[in-house]
């Protein structure tokens, strides 16, 4: 991971990034990202899917907690899902271990930052402490960016531990890993002809450049999470996310009618578990008791 926050959690203040050195790493690469939203169908289309299990799966659940509900975006990036939460009422705690990210974040958020909608804390996934957000606790904590594959399973592990602890009794968890077997991946690479690329994520590891900077990601089934998870005194569920569409860090581009067939096909995926082995994700949901 880029160490950039020297280990500690704080609010971020962006006075003190103005002249950060974005050229590298996830820094170099959140404007962009900042715009997939608008500007990538699949991207938005994943991002459909995972709010689908908010709507389905947690919302009903949390009308028993008290408002207004509170969440946490870990790993949360330019805030892509901010808007998202604002809209269904929740107050919003972003994190993440890339001041340029925040930065970002903090530019398309800063009235809500202002009014306190928004909070946001810089600090990396790996050392994170039951006291990060200064003894805050979250009715919902939302981790779906794939900010866990870069973490090792004893940090992975331990990085849940203390998500846990920080839900709201009935509060849920909600994270997304990236699979080691995409099915649609390897199927659109062979087509293209690139067989290598086609069976790079079958081995669990992956060795990618971001922007300049190498970085190492853990490629995660649902077994696997399931066995890493196993500790937590929960109810666990798994869901899978883009089975049948080539995820965006393929290039595909559905245009004219595929995206809604698209679309179809997902929705309906996402309410089979099974699927989450050959699925790009796996969405995992633990319910505090």
């Amino acid at each position: 991971m880029i160490p950039v926050s020297q280990g500690i959690y704080r609010l971020f203040d962006p006075g003190e990034w103005v002249s950060l050195d974005s050229s590298d790493g996830f820094d170099a690469w959140a404007e962009e990202y900042g715009r997939l939203p608008a500007t990538n169908p699949i991207f938005r289309l994943t991002k459909e899917l995972l709010y689908r299990l908010v709507l389905e799966e947690i919302c009903p659940r949390l009308k028993k907690q008290a408002l207004p509900w509170r969440m946490l975006d870990f790993n949360c990036g330019p805030g892509n899902d901010f808007p998202f939460f604002l809209e269904q009422g929740f107050q919003v705690v972003g994190c993440d271990g890339s001041p340029g990210m925040l930065r970002v974040a903090w530019k398309k958020f800063s009235q809500a930052c202002q009014d306190k909608r928004v909070m946001l804390y810089l600090g990396r996934a790996e050392r994170l402490q039951p006291n990060s957000f200064d003894g805050q606790t979250f009715d919902l904590i939302f981790s779906t960016t794939g900010g866990f594959s870069y973490l090792d399973d004893e940090a992975f592990v331990r990085a849940h531990q203390v998500l846990y602890r920080m839900l709201t009794a009935g509060g849920v968890l909600l994270t997304a890993h990236l699979a080691p077997v995409c099915l649609s991946e390897t199927v659109y690479y062979l087509f293209k002809g690139h067989p290598r690329l086609a069976f790079r994520r079958w081995s669990g590891t992956l060795t990618v450049n971001i922007r300049g900077r190498q970085q190492r990601m853990w490629l995660r089934s649902p077994a696997r999470v399931k066995k890493l998870l196993r500790g937590l005194p929960r109810r666990l569920m798994v869901r899978p996310v883009l089975c049948w569409t080539p995820p965006f860090q393929t290039g595909y581009r559905a245009t004219g009618v595929r995206l809604p067939i698209h679309r179809a096909l997902e929705y309906r995926s996402l309410r089979i578990p099974g699927l989450a082995f050959v699925a790009d994700q796996v969405a995992c949901l633990v319910f505090k008791r």
